[in-house]
């Protein structure tokens, strides 16, 4: 793409301007000087090709953290492998801590609660998959400000490492998921059998009209090999595992937001003490306009027996009603709009002509009624 105008590089400083102006309040747009502006067919040929700038990797200055904390107007979701929910207290404190913090949605891993379950308790609604192994059990968690209840929001599919949880309450139309991938000491096949298997539950129990949200423990590093699904920020070596997860993305249209934005922190501490970023929120590859923020929190403490282990990730996605979802869907599914008609004037022109003509017809008729009524 070549800039022909300055028009079109403050269009993609504005929309940069518009994610992250009510984030990071501090920052200061300085006045863009010397943009090449062609004025002949011959600099047109001459100009600097622009293709590198990209709202989807314009970053606020590194010495700003985003934070956690709910913003109007959009909604938090977060993954946080907790290691286990079943100590004493434990369950009751994390939960204060994701309270705390306002955070409307979250996918767990390692819950490693036996029994699934459907509940409101405390401030959330929560959903268990349940599990028979030691290291396993997903859950999904919805805060009660989005007004869940067991009638609008159910269980589509559960297993000890997947569950996915469809929310259709008068705050929110989204599905959720929360996965917990294999590690990679186990078999290559079952971890190519397992992402296979996650591919296609997505693509069968997920509605892809609305935003779906993936929380997943992928056991996986990202950014080495960058595609539309991975972007390049804190890239680490990719081994098998990572190629699988990447395989996987590509196949049911997912991509990691915050490997196209700020998020320098790593997620997680292995045994040798070196630092790694596994954690994630997925959405989908088409909606990642609607994500303003993506970033590891330090807002909530995941730690147990003083052992760092998982951090907590997020992101802040703009969500409209479900009430206006539901609406637009339904809208779009019946009157069966054509978009090439509005490149028709002729046929807007007929449209309007008529419309007036009615409206001329109809509004003295209305008026005579008025008065004798």
């Amino acid at each position: 793409m070549l800039v022909t105008a300055p028009n079109e590089l403050a269009d993609y400083l504005a929309q940069a301007g518009v994610w992250c102006s009510h984030l990071w309040p501090s920052i200061r747009f300085e006045p863009v000087a010397d943009i090449p502006v062609a004025t002949s067919v011959a600099e047109l040929q001459c100009m600097p090709d622009m293709t590198a700038i990209d709202p989807l990797v314009i970053s606020p200055p590194a010495d700003l953290v985003p934070s956690v904390r709910s913003v109007p107007g959009a909604v938090m979701v977060m993954s946080a492998n907790v290691l286990t929910l079943r100590q004493v207290g434990r369950r009751a404190w994390v939960e204060k801590q994701f309270a705390d913090v306002n955070i409307d949605i979250i996918g767990i891993q390692e819950g490693r609660n036996p029994d699934a379950s459907g509940r409101i308790a405390g401030n959330f609604a929560k959903f268990t998959a349940g599990t028979s192994t030691a290291t396993a059990g997903c859950e999904v968690w919805i805060s009660t400000r989005l007004r869940p209840s067991l009638d609008n929001c159910s269980v589509a599919f559960a297993s000890s490492r997947l569950i996915i949880v469809k929310a259709r309450t008068s705050k929110i139309h989204a599905d959720i998921v929360s996965a917990h991938a294999l590690p990679n000491d186990c078999d290559e096949s079952d971890r190519a059998d397992m992402w296979a298997f996650f591919s296609s539950t997505l693509r069968k129990y997920c509605d892809h009209n609305i935003p779906v949200y993936v929380c997943i423990d992928a056991n996986a590093r990202l950014g080495a090999v960058v595609s539309p699904f991975v972007g390049d920020l804190s890239p680490e070596p990719e081994n098998s595992n990572d190629t699988l997860f990447h395989d996987a993305l590509r196949s049911c249209s997912r991509a990691v937001r915050s490997t196209f934005f700020y998020d320098p922190l790593r997620t997680w501490v292995s045994s040798q003490c070196t630092e790694h970023r596994i954690d994630f929120v997925l959405v989908w590859s088409s909606m990642l306009g609607i994500v303003t923020d993506a970033g590891t929190s330090r807002d909530v403490d995941l730690t147990i027996h003083d052992k760092a282990d998982h951090c907590a990730v997020f992101v802040r996605a703009l969500l409209p009603s479900g009430d206006s979802i539901c609406s637009s869907l339904v809208c779009r599914r019946r009157m069966h709009i054509d978009p090439a008609w509005l490149n028709d004037v002729d046929a807007v022109t007929r449209s309007t002509t008529w419309f007036l003509l009615i409206a001329i017809a109809v509004f003295p008729l209305a008026l005579l009624l008025s008065v004798m009524f």
